[in-house]
């Protein structure tokens, strides 16, 4: 007795085939449902691609016009604009300038205490303005000589 069982191309589900090597459906429903969808997918035309050897004059670059720029400008000018209203200032994204003055405030934050020693992990001692406390950090030494912290 051959339990074997195939599956469906259609459907995917498990049958005991009764012509065993030709049989591909479970059910007739499932063998013209596969032949339709076929069907419906040949028939589906191929996009048309430009054939550079007929320039009829019609491309894409020549159909852009200038309302249609300004209207596209005009578009996403407005949507970034609502955005920036209803964009709580801290959930918006930070710019180089933001940087910049995160980097200098970090710089202006920790002074450096040079009449302490370094500890033996090589991590430097500075003062924390806003804490007011001292830290040891890690110390990184720049091509001009200078050290900055992590």
């Amino acid at each position: 007795m051959d339990n074997h069982l195939y599956i469906c191309n259609y459907c995917g589900e498990e049958y005991k085939p009764k012509k065993r090597g030709t049989q591909k459906f479970c059910k007739t429903s499932c063998r013209v449902n596969s032949h339709k969808l076929k069907k419906k997918i040949e028939n589906i035309p191929a996009p048309q691609l430009p054939n550079p050897e007929n320039n009829t004059g019609n491309s894409y670059e020549e159909t852009v016009n200038a309302a249609g720029v300004i209207n596209s400008a005009l578009g996403n000018g407005l949507a970034n604009g609502i955005q920036a209203v209803f964009t709580k200032n801290e959930n918006q994204p930070a710019t180089k300038k933001d940087i910049q003055n995160l980097l200098t405030q970090i710089q202006e934050r920790y002074k450096p205490i040079k009449n302490m020693r370094p500890n033996p992990d090589s991590t430097m001692p500075f003062y924390d303005m806003v804490q007011k406390m001292v830290l040891y950090l890690p110390v990184k030494n720049t091509p001009n000589g200078t050290n900055c912290t992590y």
